[in-house]
């Protein structure tokens, strides 16, 4: 439609109107036959719950929604991410929310965990989302998502795999294992296959640091969960690769207690609580939780679960505390471009090349530490780049891994 000179401002502006309507991609969310199977409306519940109590930047909600990040993915602004999702919860049900995302870089992970949040919402009801100034292919990525059941999807570009998986508590863990090893192994196949068809290769096999780096990235968040999330009864797992650039990005979260919440209490092993006790002490003292700084006393427990023997679990299990430092090791062993992000709570954890784990003395030997600060001492503040708090709350863990491979 054609904008003529002549035009009168109102046929201008109904003439722009109906060009972004034709625009504009619509996706329906549509209420599912096995309504609420795994507890997902108790949880939007609780998502919403509570950033209405414990984030002071979450707002009325919206119908609609423009990007303002050119980087919109969950390693730079989760936040943001998180308080679309809420606005997109908060939707009437049966209704509709219109998403511009501005021709921003949409992270893999932020596109699937507003998908996914989507699809729990719709199974209270059907509702649906508008969207445009979405690229191309991730828009073709994204209207061909089905995060609401375990599916598989492969283009020209892109492959990807999505899996449920329940977690079953029993004295063996035999199908909650069974179940996530399946998605490891999947994941690794889709990524072999992908770099095989690149290269031309049939015969090409992962290596074995490939499949260790892959594989740990899945099995340590699982085993977390068991551990640590009592009442979680099922985990989302999603792992892409696209085929341009050879790259990995796997995600997996989970409802449940945040990291901070393993490290409260008073069931943590002496040693473990003593020394919790004293950093939060020495954290005061230097004035590290003042508001306008955005490092909360969360941050402050988050960052000490992830050093190594930290665990609140020590005391049943003295080999606990140390996968996630090896999870990580093995990705930047793999390559120096990783980039992983742990979202629990209000706290953003970003880890790429630019701060690498070193061996520091504490609590009585050395351990293998990642302080986000150039003096290596966790006691020291950590760069607000790299530790910090978002803003709303996420009730349980989120973490994105990508991984450039050569």
């Amino acid at each position: 439609m054609i904008i003529h000179r002549k035009d009168s401002k109102d046929v201008r502006l109904n003439k722009k109107r109906f060009r972004k309507r034709l625009k504009r991609k619509e996706k329906k969310y549509t209420e599912g036959v096995f309504k609420n199977i795994y507890g997902h409306l108790s949880e939007i519940n609780l998502l919403l719950s509570k950033n209405q109590t414990e984030s002071n930047k979450y707002h009325a909600p919206k119908t609609r929604c423009k990007i303002t990040d050119s980087d919109f993915s969950l390693y730079n602004c989760a936040g943001k991410v998180i308080n679309v999702v809420l606005n997109i919860l908060n939707t009437p049900s049966k209704g509709s929310f219109s998403l511009d995302f501005n021709n921003a870089q949409i992270g893999f992970g932020a596109l699937y965990f507003i998908d996914i949040m989507g699809w729990y919402k719709s199974k209270e009801e059907s509702w649906k989302l508008y969207f445009d100034n979405l690229s191309k292919e991730q828009t073709e990525l994204f209207l061909n998502l089905r995060t609401d059941k375990n599916n598989e999807k492969e283009n020209g570009n892109l492959h990807v795999i999505n899996k449920h998986i329940k977690i079953e508590r029993r004295e063996e863990q035999i199908l909650f294992t069974k179940e996530y090893e399946k998605g490891s192994k999947e994941i690794r196949s889709l990524v072999q296959k992908g770099i095989a068809e690149m290269t031309g290769n049939e015969k090409y096999e992962l290596s074995k640091e490939t499949h260790s780096a892959i594989h740990s990235v899945i099995s340590e968040q699982f085993d977390n969960i068991y551990q640590h999330a009592i009442n979680t009864k099922h985990a989302d797992l999603c792992g892409m690769f696209d085929k341009r650039t050879n790259t990995v990005s796997i995600l997996i979260f989970n409802f449940g207690p945040t990291i901070a919440d393993t490290l409260k209490g008073n069931q943590l092993p002496l040693h473990v609580r003593q020394y919790k006790d004293n950093l939060i002490n020495t954290y005061k003292q230097k004035g590290f939780f003042n508001l306008s700084q955005s490092f909360s006393e969360e941050n402050a427990l988050t960052l000490l679960a992830l050093q190594e023997g930290i665990s609140s679990k020590l005391d049943a299990d003295e080999t606990r505390g140390y996968g996630l430092m090896d999870f990580i090791e093995h990705c930047f062993e793999l390559s120096i471009g990783t980039k992983i992000v742990i979202i629990p709570g209000q706290t953003t954890i970003r880890i790429d090349e630019n701060y690498k784990i070193q061996k520091k003395e504490i609590l009585g030997r050395e351990r293998r530490v990642l302080s986000f600060n150039k003096e290596g001492d966790i006691l020291n503040k950590p760069d607000k780049n790299y530790v910090l708090d978002h803003g709303a709350f996420f009730p349980g863990v989120i973490i994105e891994t990508t991984i450039p491979l050569s």
